[in-house]
């Protein structure tokens, strides 16, 4: 089931009405819908699709003409790549598009692989026209290796890469839900298509962690360890720094004096995990207009990935013993909802977002930041050209923002060196009379409950 990438197939189907061949490489983390895009598009197309098995060099090429000529005594004679799609062209008329998934695992073997890709769509005479669509699961090598990858073609190949969706792609698949679980649903699923389509619209939010988190044999139970599995060597460790920072602790010191490896070692492994988009660093905001690297805190960028090792990973016994509902009930259930503000903040963030698009805000946003640090917080930031802002605090609580929120954002944003003209305060459970008194009186304070997102 194809969730919430109608602009990537819209921009597909463009690229194919042009009259000339063309390459796309179409990349993204595991789950986002790679594989499910390529095989919608390939719908009423004459087209043809490979899955790459990993294999030597010679026996991947002969994988490939299996599924081309069938299995046949021919293969013993087909010398090349070239050979391959000479068969998977034959008798071209019309633009065909040919879809090898997870190349990499071929080219990382076998430079001729490309080449041969290469001449194909060059050559229009010999093979007819075509659309390569090369997907891929390694964001860090194709985005590290595209010179190396493709040579002289790597400017006119169409990259797309494939991301989290947004709330609003991922709230129409949960339509059905209230709007606090549409969040949580987003917040546990990171905006993941796959995760997204494990849920069970029949089901409650807890239902469906229980069901497909949290259940033996539930497909997401594993997929923490498997994310870190398919890439990075050295799990133990990996687990153990992504565990301290689904744990708060978001700066390399905290995390030096939690493990005690150096402090060189740990930022290795963080650039790592930032290469694979799987830690994103997060910089507060500096009045001079710069990026301050030493104010500059770690996260775990996967929403599904954070709350797994937040609670997954340094509970596996219990996990173990417990019944599903008994260990939501004791491990999760009580700080859900300190979880899921990082999430109600991307939430509203991209609220704001569409609000300038439609004209909706009284600026016009040129720089967005935050303030992420443990004793100052401003969760949106968003600043003019001349350095005029605007700020939003969000809280995702059971219970009505108070005034004391206000009071303390306004220190924090005296203390942050800004020049605030409108202030947003968005929560999950409504405001005080105070606020709404404060609100009333000052334009500039625009109060949100999330019924209106």
């Amino acid at each position: 089931m194809l969730v919430g990438r109608d602009e990537q197939l819209a921009s597909l189907q463009n690229l194919y009405g042009k009259l000339k061949s063309s390459i796309v490489v179409l990349y993204g983390r595991t789950g986002m819908g790679k594989t499910t895009l390529a095989r919608e598009f390939m719908n009423g197309k004459d087209s043809f699709y490979y899955s790459v098995i990993p294999a030597a060099a010679e026996e991947a090429r002969f994988f490939m003409s299996n599924a081309v000529y069938g299995p046949s005594v021919l293969n013993g004679y087909l010398s090349s790549y070239e050979d391959v799609f000479i068969g998977v062209t034959m008798g071209n008329n019309v633009k065909k598009v040919i879809v090898i998934d997870e190349f990499t695992h071929i080219s990382k073997n076998d430079g001729d692989f490309l080449k041969a890709v290469f001449a194909m769509v060059k050559n229009q005479a010999d093979y007819g026209r075509v659309m390569v669509i090369l997907v891929s699961s390694s964001v860090s090598y194709i985005e590290g290796n595209r010179k190396k990858l493709f040579g002289d073609m790597e400017k006119e190949i169409v990259y797309m890469k494939l991301e989290e969706l947004k709330f609003m792609d991922t709230m129409r698949f949960f339509a059905s839900y209230a709007i606090e679980d549409c969040v949580r649903f987003y917040g546990i699923t990171g905006g993941v298509p796959l995760y997204i389509s494990k849920m069970s619209r029949k089901l409650s939010f807890e239902e469906n962690v229980c069901r497909n988190i949290l259940q033996a044999g539930a497909f997401l139970r594993e997929e923490g360890h498997n994310n870190i599995r398919e890439e990075l060597r050295e799990t133990a460790l990996y687990n153990t720094i992504l565990g301290c920072m689904a744990s708060g602790m978001n700066k390399i010191n905290d995390i030096y004096n939690y493990t005690g490896f150096g402090r060189d070692k740990i930022s290795v492994y963080l650039k790592n995990l930032m290469e694979r988009d799987l830690v994103e660093k997060v910089y507060s905001y500096d009045v001079s207009g710069k990026e301050n690297i030493k104010k500059g805190s770690y996260r775990v960028k996967p929403g599904y990935l954070e709350f797994w090792y937040r609670y997954l990973y340094f509970n596996q016994t219990a996990l173990t013993e417990l019944a599903a509902a008994d260990f939501y009930n004791e491990y999760i259930q009580f700080s859900l909802n300190d979880f899921m503000n990082e999430a109600f903040i991307r939430v509203c963030s991209e609220y704001m977002q569409l609000l300038e698009e439609h004209d909706g805000l009284a600026i016009k946003t040129v720089r967005k930041s935050r303030v992420f640090e443990k004793n100052v917080r401003i969760d949106i930031i968003r600043e003019d050209k001349d350095g005029i802002s605007m700020v939003g605090q969000c809280e995702f609580l059971d219970e009505p923002m108070q005034a004391e929120t206000l009071y303390i954002l306004n220190e924090n944003i005296v203390q942050a060196g800004l020049r605030t003209a409108y202030i947003y305060l968005f929560a999950k459970s409504g405001f005080c009379e105070e606020l709404k008194e404060i609100s009333r009186q000052q334009e500039n304070i625009v109060l949100v409950d999330i019924k209106d997102l």
